[in-house]
């Protein structure tokens, strides 16, 4: 988990080891929500992405830490891995973009994903404010267990929102240039 759980524990003032399966389930349920709303990876992952052509794609989940190969499956059924002078990496927009050159190989008609990009992708140390945002999130499922307290309805937390707006990247349309 790239936030530790003695981390959200002191964010939350607990001193007791009573509630460490509890906490880690809220601390990963919270990375999860701030994954997906925000379209980004609180750690690094390996990632692939299929294509049934050689087309310009985005690479999802930024940041781009490396594309690790380009394969393919050729006119006569044989997997080939592409060079790396075949394709550029345009990392100028939010979501990078993985752009073919030049003259392509013939691919195999009868194979629906054809093209196989692999790569890596997400924050090694997650920015200061991403951290603090799952916090809070994280603080506050534990703190209001139900979905609903009798006192007051809580919303996703106004600060845990500007950050995921913040930090968030446009939806991945494969197939669509950027």
């Amino acid at each position: 988990m790239p936030i530790p759980l003695g981390l959200l524990k002191s964010h939350v003032r607990v001193d007791f080891d009573d509630d460490d399966a509890l906490l880690s389930l809220y601390l990963s349920a919270a990375t999860s929500y701030f994954e997906r709303a925000s379209r980004r990876l609180l750690s690094q992952q390996t990632r692939t992405l299929k294509l049934g052509s050689f087309t310009d794609s985005m690479l999802p989940f930024p940041p781009l830490v490396s594309v690790t190969s380009v394969q393919y499956v050729d006119g006569d059924g044989a997997t080939q891995t592409l060079a790396g002078s075949e394709y550029i990496v345009d990392t100028t927009r939010p979501v990078p973009v993985l752009r073919f050159t030049g003259t392509m190989p013939d691919l195999d008609p009868d194979v629906a994903d054809r093209v196989t990009i692999t790569y890596v992708c997400g924050w090694n140390d997650p920015p200061a404010d991403v951290v603090r945002a799952v916090l809070e999130l994280a603080a506050g499922y534990y703190l209001t267990r139900e979905s609903v307290a009798l006192v007051q309805f809580r919303p996703v937390p106004f600060g845990v929102e500007s950050v995921i707006a913040n930090r968030s990247v446009p939806e991945f349309m494969p197939g669509v240039d950027p």
